[in-house]
Formats: structure tokens, sequence, C-alpha cells
């Protein structure tokens, strides 16, 4: 305010306002409303009075933006103040007062520095490491740790990875990206549990090239991935690498420094060791899984996580070759756990789950929709009796077939469904088009779910939202492709009593 020469009564003045209210703004006792048409005329007020260099900097700084733009013009300035009130939900008193005397606080001038004696130079804890430079240096120190990882005498250690750098310092080297996974799977076979951290920094595509490439390892049941969920502007990159109680590999740089100015200490002062396995664990602290492996060893927990994400979703359930107890009687069900000679116990508790899942489907309250996208068998299979069921297999490890009248029984079941909630469609994608081995779960803003079931039986789950949205679109895109007669409720409803008919 002093900087400029502002006062309440000036700016009420431009604003065409009691200068009570502007005080009554400043204190708290009243609030500006988002869409109030003071903001763009407050905006253009300081912007305008914003003329010295150091005076655009506090205003871009407090804006959110950098401070290398203090050569923008007032309109922009304008704008970006603007934006900047307009996205605060209410503007209060601490808002406002922070813009109001953001321009009157600055200073352009250096305070008078009093006369001391200067201090004795400190003098650090003296460290040993080794120097790596660029990408080749990050993939020679990389090699170094993991050769420490497979190491009889670090048998069953941790190896915690972090790094929000872009992935080509492994991906455009075939051969380094080669040894990277061999080294890191003998790692595995020494029993090392790897712990990684991913970041949202990373498109979703880079995202999902990245679990793709480290799809072999997590098979293992040996890798943990988690992602840290705020975001940031991305100035600095950075990376840390700790084999547990062995080695350290740090890097930081800023964005758009040459390969050469990419530095990489090596280190194995225990201190050093120590400082960082506490980072680690307090980064962790702020994560959340990004995706959960489950094998043939754990399928159970698996299905548990399957159903429990059904029973309850947050929003739109969409399938594809999926979830096949979906429309499934409990009857059939029981059938199908009978012949599998699976747990009694156990298949009444699954039983209980799918009962709330079709109470889900049921409730015509709900404005949620529910999508099955699947494809039909070849009418001489389901007459054969060699249409796979999965439900038991899931459970038992053994191959179940439906017989024709099962088969029959679960179309029509979905049939019923279709006629009786609206929200509940059917859509047949052609055969030839549809992955007959893997199945798609999605939950929409929720989670997703992945599942082979052919062997190796493995699936993957996932909460994170640049997944979850990636595999919807894919869903989609696929949707889109479909036509009317296979989309459209009623005709789906005849091509499937139809093909009941065929089956004899």
């Amino acid at each position: 305010m002093k900087m400029v020469h502002t006062t309440n009564f000036e700016l009420a003045e431009v604003l065409e306002v009691d200068p009570s209210l502007i005080s009554r703004w400043r204190t708290g006792e009243r609030q500006v409303g988002s869409s109030s048409p003071y903001l763009p005329k407050i905006a253009q007020y300081f912007a305008e009075n914003a003329q010295q260099d150091f005076q655009k900097v506090a205003l871009l700084e407090l804006t959110g933006h950098y401070w290398e733009d203090k050569g923008v013009g007032m309109r922009r300035l304008s704008k970006y103040l603007a934006q900047w009130l307009v996205n605060e939900p209410n503007i209060d008193s601490k808002s406002l007062t922070a813009l109001i005397d953001t321009i009157g606080n600055s200073s352009n001038y250096f305070p008078s520095v009093e006369t001391h004696p200067l201090p004795f130079e400190p003098e650090g804890t003296r460290v040993n490491r080794e120097l790596f430079i660029g990408k080749k240096g990050l993939q020679e120190a990389t090699t170094k740790l993991l050769l420490q990882a497979i190491r009889k005498e670090n048998s069953g250690k941790r190896l915690y990875l972090f790094s929000n750098e872009p992935m080509d310092w492994i991906t455009e080297d075939p051969e380094f990206a080669q040894t990277w996974s061999h080294l890191a799977m003998l790692g595995i076979q020494n029993k090392i549990k790897i712990e990684i951290i991913h970041t949202l920094q990373r498109q979703p595509k880079e995202l999902m090239q990245a679990i793709e490439k480290w799809l072999p390892l997590y098979l293992t049941g040996a890798v943990k991935s988690y992602y840290y969920s705020a975001r940031n502007d991305n100035l600095f990159y950075q990376t840390s690498f700790y084999l547990e109680g062995v080695a350290i590999i740090c890097g930081n740089t800023v964005r758009g420094e040459a390969d050469e100015n990419f530095h990489y200490s090596y280190i194995e002062e225990t201190t050093q060791l120590n400082s960082f396995s506490n980072s680690f664990k307090l980064m962790k602290n702020e994560c959340r899984p990004l995706v959960r492996v489950y094998t043939d060893k754990n399928i159970e927990r698996y299905l548990a996580q399957n159903i429990s994400f059904f029973a309850a979703p947050q929003g739109d359930v969409l399938t594809v070759q999926s979830d096949l107890m979906s429309g499934m009687s409990n009857t059939l069900i029981k059938e199908f756990f009978e012949r599998g000679n699976i747990d009694p116990q156990k298949s009444e508790a699954i039983i209980g789950i799918n009962d709330q899942r079709m109470g889900q489907i049921n409730d015509k309250a709900s404005p949620r929709s529910f999508k099955l996208v699947m494809s039909l068998p070849r009418i001489t299979d389901v007459r054969k009796g060699i249409v796979p069921a999965l439900i038991p297999e899931l459970l038992s490890g053994r191959t179940f077939f439906y017989t024709p009248e099962e088969y029959k029984a679960h179309l029509r079941s979905l049939i019923e469904l279709m006629q009786n909630v609206d929200n509940f469609e059917v859509l047949l994608f052609p055969r030839k088009h549809i992955i007959q081995s893997v199945q798609l779960f999605v939950v929409k803003d929720q989670s997703m779910i992945v599942f082979k079931q052919t062997t190796p039986r493995f699936a993957f789950v996932s909460e994170q939202a640049n997944l979850v949205k990636a595999m919807e679109s894919f869903i989609n895109n696929a949707i889109s492709k479909i036509p009317k007669r296979n989309s459209d409720k009623e005709a789906v409803i005849k091509t499937l009593s139809n093909f009941i008919t065929k089956i004899g």
C-alpha cells in the first residue's frame, strides 16, 4: 500500500464503492464472491500500479507464475490477477489482503547492514562418494548398485527407487534396458524386495509404459509400487535409488540442463544411508499404492477385491469380458462351486457378496450405469460344453466349462436384467476383435482391474486416477466402434434370445 500510495479511499473510488466496504473486505467482515464484478477492476488497478520489476515479480509469485516473466505487459498481468482471484472459492480477507499488501510490502532496496565480526568458516563432515555424469553415468551407477543387489551377502534386503526424470536413459538404449531387467530379476531371485515410487508428473502413456516394462517383475510378487499424489511444477529432477544398508545413488538437477550437467553421486557412507532410509519411509507415508498384483498364490484376494469394487461403486461400471458373475443367479453359481469342490463356507461368503452387487444393479433409484461388453462364443462350442466358466477356476486352479443348459441360464439372467433395469446394458463385440484371455473392469473415477485368465494367471488392480481414466477411455473407444445392432438394448435382447434358441 505504501509503495503505490494506495489507500482504502483510493481503491474505493476506483471501484465506486464506499471506503468502509474495502475496510470490511480486508478485515474479513465481508467476502467477495468469485463472480463479483469488482474482481476484474481490482486486478486491473493493481496491474496498472505495478510499474517496477520488483513489484511485478511479487505479483507473479503471488499468482503462481515465474519471476522470469517480469517483462509481461499490464493486460497479461491483469489477466493473471483476475484468474487468481476467480479461482479462489471465496475471496476472504486473507486473499484480498495478500493482493493489496503484496505491492506495498515489496521493496527494491537493500536494508542497512550493521557491522558484525565475520564468523569462522564451518567445516562439514567429509564423505566418500563416486561421481557419475549424464545418462551414461546413471546407467553405470545403476548397474553398480544392481550388481550389489545380486551378491549373496545382500540377500533379502530392500531396494528403494524414486525418480521423476524422463525414462529415456532406459528406453532409448535397448542393450542397457536388457541388462537392467536381467540384473533386477537376478536381484529378485536373491530375495531382494523392491519398492518403487512413481510420480504423477509423468504422462499417463509413459506411466503405462513403465508398468508394462515392470510387469515381469511385478508377477514375481517382489515389487510394491506407489505413487505420490501431489503435483509440482516439474522444475527440478530428482533421482534416488537406495539398496538397504549398502549404497545410494542420488542426483538433482534443473529441467532443461545439458546432459553433462546431470551429476549422480554413488555413496556408501553409513550416516548418509541411514538418513536416506528415513527419508524414503517419510516419502512413502505420503503415497498411495499404484498397482496391486495378484497371482495364483493369492487369487482369492483378487476375487474379493473385484467384488468389493463392484458391491459399492462410486461411479459407472464398465466391464469387458469380465466379471462373469454379472447376471448369474445364485443357483447357477452354487452349481459351479459344487462342481469345483469349493469350500462351502467360502462359497456362501462369495454368494452373499454377489447378492450385494446384484442389489447395486437392481437399485432403480441409482444414477449409475452398468455396461458389460462381451462376445458370444461359437454355438458349436456351447453345444460341445467347451466354453470355459472362470469362477471356480479362479479359486481351485482347475478348468471348468458351461454345460449348454448352464450357458443358456446365464444368458436368460442377462436378458432379465436388461428388461428390468434401465441402467444395465449388454453390448456385443465381435469375437475376433476382443482379447479372449484378458478381462477388464473399471469403476469410473475410482478403480480398475486387469485380469489375465490364462496360465500364468495374474491380475493387477489400481486406483490411480490417470490409469483409471486411461482404461476407461480404452473401453469407451471400443464401445464407440460397436454397431447399433449390437448396442441397442432391444436388438441385443433379440440376439441373445435367438442364440439361446439356436443352442437347442
